[in-house]
């Protein structure tokens, strides 16, 4: 899924506009904002009695970087408007639900206005998604009897 939400964050042009940094945390030594860090909180996959679904629920760690506030800001609300509400397909994965759970302003300014400022706004999302259906495949033998009489 990881994969498939990095390419779905960069195909939104307000996203892309700002920022075609999109990793996993943590960021690459020496990397520049703005950028995007991608965080798998939790998940698992929905199983009945029969098995597996074939679908999963995960939580979403998203957090936007950016050197200005306004910056932050305007990147935090693009990937609110482009992700908040979707379904529909993430490359080979249908998503159910993206729901939006919680935003946090986790800015750090310096009170003398340092580059030792951090504007950081962090979105966590629940998505709700079909898993991949290559895990799940189950081959079945069928044994023919043939009885002549």
């Amino acid at each position: 899924m990881k994969a498939q939400l990095r390419k779905y964050l960069l195909r939104l042009q307000s996203v892309s506009d700002i920022t075609t940094k999109i990793y996993s945390a943590p960021a690459p030594e020496g990397e520049t904002n703005p950028m995007i860090l991608l965080s798998r909180v939790s998940g698992d996959s929905t199983h009945t009695n029969a098995g597996i679904l074939g679908r999963s629920e995960e939580l979403w760690q998203i957090d936007c970087y950016a050197d200005t506030g306004d910056q932050c800001e305007e990147l935090k609300e693009a990937v609110r408007t482009g992700l908040d509400a979707y379904t529909g397909f993430m490359d080979d994965i249908e998503v159910f639900s993206t729901t939006l759970e919680r935003i946090d302003d986790l800015s750090f300014i310096e009170g003398d206005g340092s580059e030792n400022s951090e504007h950081r706004k962090e979105l966590e999302f629940r998505i709700i998604h079909s898993e991949a259906l290559a895990d799940y495949v189950t081959t079945t033998t069928t044994t023919t009897t043939t009885t002549t009489i």
